[in-house]
């Protein structure tokens, strides 16, 4: 692919996001059911099924306890979930890859989000890569990300939502990154689905079921095209404390360059903590089980999240206890 098209897609992207603003503008206000005259509204607390498709909801909602639904980060599964109507989420990750051929950081991958309404999310993301191997060690920006994460299905009853999350990667050629090696040149667009449900009840809350299905379309020199898929389960431990547990593969769909098909097999095991409303601590560790390179991969990851703009519930509501919502990001 030229860089003439790869302009052409990330212009594509934009204007789809643009798009998606003008058809669900943030000037919404939450949704409530109608009390007596001059009293508070009310959460609405009724359970629904229903499909989103062009039109944006905009409601305050209520959840207690521990958030456990697998997500990204501290994993790779994305959930469906978004951080609310007209919310910022910013997501500072420290991140690093161990193998023998060498070791690569992010120190920091940032990763901001921003919801519009309570179904639609823009996300942007870039890292600052490190690397080192027994001959040198360099740094750069990394590539960037950009996607639009649209939960089109919910189901309020069971707490199940399905989202569609198209994303781009991409770097220029001329980069730093690219120069010094860290990265190759070109886009990757990536078309994955995400559901999350409850599967079961443990003593501090539901046991959550997050998986993602994906292809992958690279016009990258060394890669192929390749499918990827993920599953999550997370259960509550603490008040404010959950473990997540994810089992992640990318599969290429043909030889690359060097007549290798790559591939990965890995899993995760993490620990997502409720500060407040505003803040979140999590963190994993990892061990590839198959790599096509032929080195055993170990993987850690520790970082924080800021939730800014979540709307303030009504004092008798609250109960003395943070809310969060099972936002993925």
């Amino acid at each position: 692919m030229t860089h003439l098209s790869q302009m052409n897609i990330l212009r594509l992207t934009f204007l789809s996001a643009f798009a998606v603003i003008m058809l669900n503008p943030g000037r919404a206000h939450a949704e409530a059911d109608d009390g007596p005259a001059g009293s508070m509204a009310t959460v609405k607390s009724s359970a629904r099924s229903r499909f989103h498709l062009l039109s944006k909801k905009c409601e305050v909602e209520l959840e207690k306890g521990p958030d456990a639904t697998p997500q990204s980060p501290p994993l790779n599964v994305d959930d469906p979930a978004t951080p609310g109507c007209n919310v910022w989420e910013v997501n500072v990750v420290f991140d690093a890859d161990f193998s023998r051929a060498g070791r690569t950081w992010e120190l920091p991958l940032l990763d901001i989000n921003y919801g519009i309404g309570d179904n639609i999310q823009l996300k942007y993301e870039v890292p600052n890569v490190r690397s080192e191997t027994s001959s040198e060690q360099t740094g750069a920006i990394g590539e960037s990300k950009f996607g639009i994460k649209y939960m089109f299905f919910e189901d309020e009853e069971f707490d199940t939502q399905i989202a569609a999350y198209p994303q781009t990667t991409f770097v220029q050629a001329n980069s730093e990154a690219v120069q010094k090696g860290l990265a190759t040149p070109g886009t990757v667009i990536t078309l994955p689905l995400l559901i999350s449900m409850n599967v079961g009840d443990a003593w501090r809350g539901k046991v959550r079921l997050t998986g993602n299905l994906g292809y992958n379309i690279s016009n990258k020199a060394d890669s192929t095209d390749f499918v990827s898929a993920s599953i999550g389960v997370g259960t509550p431990i603490r008040r404010f404390l959950s473990v997540l547990t994810e089992l992640s593969t990318q599969q290429a769909v043909r030889l690359n360059s060097d007549s290798v098909r790559e591939q990965l097999l890995r899993a995760q095991i993490g620990l997502l903590g409720t500060i407040n409303q505003q803040f979140q601590l999590f963190g994993s560790v990892g061990r590839s089980l198959i790599a096509s390179d032929g080195f055993d991969h170990t993987y850690f990851l520790a970082g924080f999240r800021v939730i800014e703009g979540a709307p303030s519930l009504p004092n008798s509501s609250v109960h003395s206890e943070p809310k969060v919502s099972s936002n993925d990001r």
